[in-house]
């Protein structure tokens, strides 16, 4: 039995939590599931993985061998001791007010553009990010006070979506305008158990851009993309 293409764990102490990028759906699973999980997977030991996983595979998150290639991964989290957290921070920004002298177009229509596409494609529509190369040979990443200016305008024009705007959605139109302008933005998602959570952000060198800085200390990376051994086209989505 082998981890479903796709599909990505994180392991804790007292759960498993699982994302599935086809079905853009997470899994939560409990303590016994991680242990027999961790015994099988991390520390090779000898399980009966059709009883003792029997809600991963009735999920399809255990699959029998395939000969697509794999490209999942399990991330192994046990014995770490996460910072507390405030879930609400992101949704209780003060953005300020609307001002039609500093509207820009161009950061509302992305913002937009990502959101429908996430409504339509689910986490498909993250592979865009893959598509955006932002590694040509002559050119150089924007430095962070850039970057900080970047995230700034896309914040205000937030303000101006009908709709509230989460932070898979910002995320990815933040990195996708980043890799745009040749800065080797990553998406990453990450996750904690014990409530469930999770949360996307943005990296730029392994710095967290336009969020909390401490984020990696909250919580446990499941996912991140573009990255390093996955190869850009040099085309991408138009603006």
């Amino acid at each position: 039995m082998m981890l479903a293409r796709h599909c990505h764990i994180a392991v804790f102490d007292q759960a498993i939590v699982a994302l599935d990028m086809r079905r853009s759906r997470y899994f939560l699973y409990d303590e016994a599931c991680a242990s027999a999980f961790a015994d099988h997977y991390l520390d090779f030991k000898p399980v009966d993985t059709s009883r003792a996983l029997k809600p991963l595979i009735d999920d399809r998150i255990i699959v029998a061998e395939s000969p697509e290639p794999a490209r999942s991964r399990i991330a192994d989290y046990r014995a770490w001791r996460f910072d507390a957290f405030e879930s609400g921070v992101w949704a209780s920004r003060v953005l300020g007010e609307r001002n039609a002298s500093r509207f820009e177009w161009l950061p509302f229509w992305r913002i937009v553009r990502s959101a429908a596409s996430l409504k339509m494609r689910g986490f498909h529509a993250l592979s865009a990010l893959e598509r955006l190369d932002a590694r040509p040979a002559n050119a150089s990443s924007t430095d962070g006070d850039g970057s900080s200016q970047t995230v700034e305008r896309y914040l205000r024009a937030s303000i101006w979506s009908p709709f509230r705007i989460t932070c898979l959605q910002m995320s990815l139109a933040l990195a996708a305008h980043l890799r745009r302008e040749n800065v080797p933005a990553q998406l990453v998602i990450g996750v904690r158990p014990m409530p469930f959570i999770a949360h996307a952000w943005v990296e730029v060198d392994g710095r967290v851009c336009g969020d909390e800085p401490d984020l990696k200390k909250s919580y446990g990376e499941i996912y991140r993309t573009p990255r390093p051994d996955e190869r850009a086209a040099p085309v991408g989505l138009a603006a």
